[in-house]
């Protein structure tokens, strides 16, 4: 029985759908696809976090036949490298990286002679290699759609004898079911961080801000308060009176971004905002500001990771806290801190019921 390399693009990434809107070049993880994009047989070419955010998912191998059967055609890691050395000698050059993917051995559903559902190990586990393309900042980015159009009519020559796939009028090239994806390794703090870090609109909102979470040093912060936007349901209103909601009153996000401001200068003064004993411990700590598109938050704290064990402190601090009444029950107090206004007396601003941890995004050039 002949055993050759099956093709297919239907291999499914771990993907996260963000929607990005500007460059990745400026981020730190990116210094290892800024180089010249060579084409040497003798190195490995595999995908890591550098590469990305967004690229094109070109195809995976597999062997088409059972283990153990002769092998007359290319192996799925020799397809793969093939590829991607042949997307590299292309003028203009196209980077591309090799990724392998374990299969996994999982149960499926089924069903027995009489119809009946049952779940069934599935004893045959395929493992696949991957080929990825490029490195786009965005879904939308004009060069990744131009790639992506030219990468579903090429027919690559190393293709040609080998490998098989199935010819159909969906798909009448090897590559012409290729997408759009982000990079499977990156997390969604990653792909975030990566976004916030080099969005125009985000670098301009924050980065000529008093304490801007951009001066955070570590890589993660606990989010204590935010303070939003105007927003509404139209669901059961007119287009043109949902408009006048948000025409009307001032700039709510410019009052957001006041309010955060005036708590992140409570929570970084060296003395307490009142003579109450109970608001003693919000005073000299590392509190930072982030505008984003709806509303201006206010973080506490620089961590390591979102399980570093220096949370806990602010967690307590800030957290509801669990008091029992007369009656026996228990109940959350939602803690608040009283800040000074301007114009005399205090804003009473509550905390986060449910906090949580963010990625500090580092600032790239506008």
């Amino acid at each position: 029985m002949r055993c050759f390399t099956r093709i297919s693009t239907a291999f499914i990434l771990a993907t996260c759908v963000v929607s990005f809107t500007t460059a990745w070049a400026e981020n730190k993880l990116t210094t290892k696809w800024t180089n010249k994009i060579d084409a040497d047989p003798s190195k490995n070419y595999t995908l890591d976090k550098a590469h990305g955010p967004w690229m094109v998912m070109v195809a995976s191998f597999h062997d088409a036949g059972s283990s153990g059967k002769e092998r007359l055609g290319k192996s799925p890691l020799e397809a793969a490298q093939e590829l991607v050395l042949e997307f590299r000698r292309l003028r203009p050059p196209v980077p591309a990286y090799v990724y392998q993917v374990k299969g996994k051995n999982e149960s499926v559903k089924a069903k027995d002679e009489e119809g009946r559902e049952q779940r069934m190990k599935n004893m045959r586990v395929v493992d696949s290699v991957c080929v990825l393309a490029g490195n786009y900042p965005s879904i939308d980015d004009p060069k990744a759609q131009k790639t992506l159009k030219f990468i579903k009519q090429f027919k690559p020559k190393c293709l040609e004898t080998g490998v098989d796939y199935v010819v159909s009028p969906g798909r009448p090239g090897p590559l012409s079911k290729a997408f759009l994806t982000s990079n499977p390794l990156l997390s969604e703090e990653e792909i975030q961080q990566a976004k916030q870090a080099t969005d125009p609109l985000l670098i301009s909102l924050n980065n000529n801000e008093t304490f801007s979470l951009y001066e955070n040093k570590g890589k993660f912060s606990l989010v204590v308060a935010r303070f939003a936007g105007k927003s509404v349901n139209v669901v059961n209103e007119t287009e043109e009176k949902a408009e006048s909601y948000f025409t009307s009153g001032g700039n709510d996000l410019d009052q957001a971004a006041m309010s955060a401001r005036n708590l992140v200068r409570a929570l970084r003064n060296r003395d307490p905002v009142t003579t109450d004993q109970q608001f003693a411990p919000y005073c000299r700590l590392d509190a930072y500001i982030w505008h984003d598109y709806t509303s201006s938050i206010v973080t506490v704290g620089s961590f390591e990771s979102p399980n570093d064990p220096a949370l806990k402190k602010y967690v307590d601090l800030f957290g509801p806290q669990v008091v029992e009444l007369d009656s026996g029950k228990k109940s959350k107090e939602f803690r608040f801190l009283p800040v000074p206004q301007q114009e005399g007396g205090y804003n009473y601003i509550p905390f986060e019921a449910n906090m949580r941890v963010m990625a500090v995004p580092r600032a790239g050039k506008k």
